[in-house]
Parts: C-alpha cells; sequence; structure tokens
C-alpha cells in the first residue's frame, strides 16, 4: 500500500518523519487482508521488523514482565541473527501489545506449550495467519449474571438456548438454594453465530483443560472443548459460559453419548416469567460424570419432585453413559 506524502509548499521545512500517523496505521490496517491484521497490530504496538516478528517463538513472548525479546529474525526464508548488533534486545512494547495474539498482559508467564513454536508461522518469508497462544484464565474474575440478564440478552433470537447445571436445577425447584459461582448456558453448536452476535462487545474464549483460547484463533481447541466464556472487555469480568452442544435440527444431542437424543421441547422447560432451563434429569446426566458433593444434594432435592417417567429416563441415560453408576441406586429407592 502507498501512502502518499502530503503536499508542502515552498516556505515549509521538509521533515521527514519515519513513523505513521495514527490515521495511516489505521488505513493500512483497514487495507491488510484479515488474516494478516494481527501481525499487523503486533507490529504497530512492537515496533518491531517484519523479519523479526515472524522470527519469534512463544519462548520470547513474556506479557507478565511486558516484555518481547527479539533473539532472532527470518529473512528469504533463513533464521539468522538481528540485522544490526543492536537487534538483539528486549523490546517493551506499548500497553495492549499482547491482546490481538490472545495472550493475557500482567497475569503470569505466556503458557509456552510447544514454545519453541513461532506465533506467525513463516515459510520462505512469508507469513501465514496467526495462532493463538492458550492461557490460564483467572477464575477470581468470575462475576456472573444472573440468568434474567442472559433472557434479556437473548431475546428475540431464533435458536433454542437454556440454562444448564446448577442454575437449571434451582429454576426447576424455583428457589436459589445457594450461591453460584457461574452461569452456564446451553445453545446449538451450529447456531453459535447467533449467540455470539448477540454478545457483541464482549470477548469470546474456548475453555478446556484449565486453559483459554481466543474463540476466533481456537483451531482444533475448538473442536475438542465445548465451552465458551464470555469476558466484559470494559471490566475484564467472566460474565457467561456458554456450551456448545451438538444437534440435529430441532433436536438436542447428548454430547456424553449421541445416542441420547431428545426434542428441544422436551428438553427445555420454562420458568413462569419465561425464562427457559434444562430439565433436570437431563442435567443431572451430565453432572453424573464427577457426582461431587453439590451433585449428590442437587440429586437429592429433585428427586422427590421428579415423577416416575423421568427417573426411568435418567436411569436408562446412566445405565448407558455410566454404567453401575452409584446413583442407579438412589433412584431405585425413590422408585419403590
Amino acid at each position: 500500500m502507498r501512502i502518499p506524502r502530503p503536499a508542502q509548499t515552498d516556505d515549509e521545512e521538509r521533515v521527514c518523519e519515519k513513523a505513521f500517523t495514527l490515521g495511516q496505521v489505521l488505513r493500512v490496517h483497514d487495507a491488510v487482508r484479515p488474516e494478516y491484521r494481527v501481525l499487523g497490530e503486533f507490529l504497530a504496538e512492537t515496533s518491531l521488523r517484519v523479519s523479526e516478528a515472524i522470527g519469534l517463538r512463544w519462548i520470547d513472548l513474556d506479557p507478565g514482565r511486558g516484555v518481547v525479546h527479539v533473539r532472532r529474525r527470518r529473512y528469504k526464508g533463513r533464521e539468522d541473527a538481528p540485522k544490526t548488533r543492536y537487534g538483539r534486545r528486549k523490546v517493551r512494547p506499548s500497553a495492549g501489545w499482547a491482546r490481538p495474539m490472545g495472550v493475557q498482559e500482567g497475569r503470569g508467564r505466556c503458557l509456552r506449550r510447544g514454545g519453541a513454536t513461532p506465533p506467525f508461522p513463516a515459510a520462505v518469508g512469508k507469513v501465514s495467519s496467526v495462532t493463538a497462544a492458550p492461557f490460564e484464565p483467572d477464575v477470581t474474575r468470575w462475576n456472573a449474571w444472573r440468568p434474567e440478564e442472559v433472557a434479556r440478552r437473548f431475546a428475540g433470537l431464533d435458536a433454542p438456548w437454556y440454562v444448564a447445571a446448577g442454575w437449571a436445577i434451582d429454576l426447576f425447584l424455583g428457589v436459589e438454594r445457594r450461591a453460584h459461582e457461574d452461569l452456564e448456558v446451553g445453545v446449538p453448536r451450529d447456531r453459535f453465530d447467533a449467540f455470539a452476535d448477540a454478545l457483541a462487545g464482549f470477548e469470546l474464549f474456548v475453555v478446556g483443560s484449565g486453559l483459554a483460547w481466543p474463540y476466533e484463533r481456537a483451531g482444533e481447541a475448538r473442536d475438542h472443548h465445548h465451552q465458551t466464556w464470555a469476558r466484559e472487555c470494559a471490566t475484564g469480568l467472566w460474565r457467561l459460559d456458554l456450551f456448545r452442544e451438538p444437534s440435529d435440527g430441532s433436536t438436542w444431542i447428548c454430547r456424553r453419548d449421541e445416542r441420547i437424543r431428545l426434542p428441544y421441547d422436551e428438553l427445555i422447560d420454562w420458568t413462569p416469567d419465561g425464562i427457559p432451563f434444562a430439565r433436570p434429569e437431563v442435567v443431572l446426566l451430565l453432572k453424573a460424570k464427577h457426582a461431587r458433593p453439590k451433585d449428590d444434594a442437587d440429586l437429592a432435592a429433585v428427586l422427590p419432585r421428579l415423577g416416575a417417567k423421568r427417573r426411568r429416563r435418567l436411569a436408562d441415560a446412566l445405565e448407558l453413559v455410566h454404567p453401575g453408576h452409584r446413583w442407579l441406586e438412589e433412584l431405585g429407592a425413590a422408585a419403590s
């Protein structure tokens, strides 16, 4: 892209500035192909040469200290020392340098899974799209919405959704029995974009195995993990956990075992004020994998309110997914 130099009059002093103005940077950003924009943002924040940026490895990034270690460059397909003797250096970029790459600043080290791999893969000097580094999400920053807020934000969406997990149990019982650290909501995986659009202005992260990846650059992690956390940009608070669930049109498919399927109108129940929630026998099936004390308490609270048909549905599903599960005895006792 060519940026023309403004016309100057004869009586103006001619000053050649190497730095772009903010307006010129934005024009370059808009003209760059989307897959290269993260690299462009990184260059703008760090002032590195392109050859130095594509020579970086994840181990060269230290967001905890706010430092990028420049140790090499990649030029014309070859990797060698920086261009000048001063090229090997520590760069302290402006605030915000790590965010375009999906790395949190000031919260410890960058997780170095495959640390010798480049964040900007290159071949013969040509840059391919950026890959995102996983990081450890700060779970102390959870300040979840209540179900009413999610219902307000998702009102009018032409896609099924439902409150899941512990909150769904409390909505079924009609009483909030305990504090909830987070709020989980189930949505169809193949219609997730509609929910992402409804959360415009929030950062979305795929979460699993104690790590988080920016949703748009999560790669294979998006297929391996079903949870997606929504972080409020203005506060850095986690507000919502979206479960991207498999489905087939109007039918929900259990992520534990695809043989278990339900029409959405049999999966979802509603509170008197119109908040959708997953029926408790389905919630308990998904909770059975871990069966923590709070899950045992949920089962004990629900069983007296669960009819024979729904207890039978839960028992059959448990036998299929978790044969011999200890809850089966309690379900049998409740049925007798």
